[in-house]
């Protein structure tokens, strides 16, 4: 019987997890799991509670909340990981599983879980253990995406906003759009250099924001490279168009777009300011430098997915 950790964040997105105890103990496969549930009351918990696990054997934690909880628990394991790589050891059995309850779940969509918190659990019931990868932007760790521009100026004002959900987002997104002035960026990996104005600069390690947004849609978590999209400035009566496309997986085929591989990428700025990573914002100086470690992370996907 495997031993599972669910780790609940009760204020993250719009839904209520008031019911998430009952949910569990109505789906879950007690032949299978041996489960506990831990609430978070503060930042840092759910990467607290995920580092005690993977050094106890936890075999499953299982993250149940938006991306910014993912990030904590999948970073909680990865520390352990990369702790035991350093001592030449290889990375811990303890997988990441989700219960996506977030407002974007990008990494959960990516990954195929439902975000119906219901069959999600019964999800559960039939995973897959994968070994995939994750980056680093200015050494803090991501597993969805990372940025700098106006997706970044926008997630730090939408994180003051107090309130979450995608109509929040969107909100903040039109009322920013016209004071958002874009920027001009150096981008240096090992084999190019770019000299581009852009509106922002995107580096994925999975394939979409969240909301089903594909702003990095040929992305794999599994195949040691970062997805980079650069979206140059364009004119308002352009937005739809371009949307439409990240909606259609088709954001890399426009005119107003660059995108590349690598697995390192230098990022010059003309000043500091926001970045943000899984939708989280930081404050940056005027150089970012991004990562990616390669098969670093375990995580459970549903069986009927062949690639991710």
């Amino acid at each position: 019987m495997k031993k599972v950790l669910f780790v609940v964040n009760p204020h993250s997105g719009t839904k209520d997890k008031a019911g998430i105890e009952d949910i569990i103990a109505d789906n879950i496969d007690n032949q299978q799991y041996d489960y506990s549930i831990l609430f978070t009351t503060q930042r840092g918990d759910a990467f607290k509670f995920a580092t005690d696990a993977t050094n106890s054997g936890t075999d499953i934690i299982v993250a149940v909340g938006g991306d910014g909880t993912v990030n904590e628990v999948a970073s909680g394991i990865s520390s352990i990981n990369e702790q035991r790589v350093l001592q030449g050891q290889p990375i811990s059995d303890t997988s990441l599983a989700i219960i996506p309850c977030g407002s974007g779940n990008g990494f959960a969509r990516h990954i195929g879980m439902s975000v119906n918190p219901i069959k999600a659990v019964q999800q559960l019931n039939q995973l897959t253990q994968r070994c995939v990868d994750y980056g680093k932007i200015n050494g803090i760790r991501f597993y969805t995406t990372c940025g700098v521009g106006f997706d970044a100026f926008v997630s730090l004002e939408f994180a003051q906003a107090g309130k979450r959900g995608p109509i929040k987002y969107i909100e903040k997104t039109i009322a920013n759009w016209v004071k958002y002035t874009p920027k001009d960026y150096i981008l240096q990996t090992d084999d190019i250099r770019i000299d581009v104005n852009a509106l922002l600069i995107t580096c994925g390690n999975a394939a979409q924001w969240g909301n089903n947004c594909w702003i990095t849609p040929k992305a794999l978590l599994s195949d040691g490279w970062l997805d980079i999209t650069i979206i140059k400035p364009f004119l308002t009566i352009e937005a739809a168009a371009l949307g439409l496309m990240l909606v259609n997986k088709s954001i890399t085929e426009s005119s107003k777009v660059i995108s590349f591989k690598c697995r390192h990428l230098e990022i010059i700025k003309p000043e500091e300011g926001p970045i943000h990573f899984d939708g989280d914002p930081m404050m940056s100086g005027d150089k970012i430098i991004i990562d990616i470690v390669p098969h670093g992370l375990n995580i459970m996907i549903p069986n009927d997915i062949e690639q991710i």
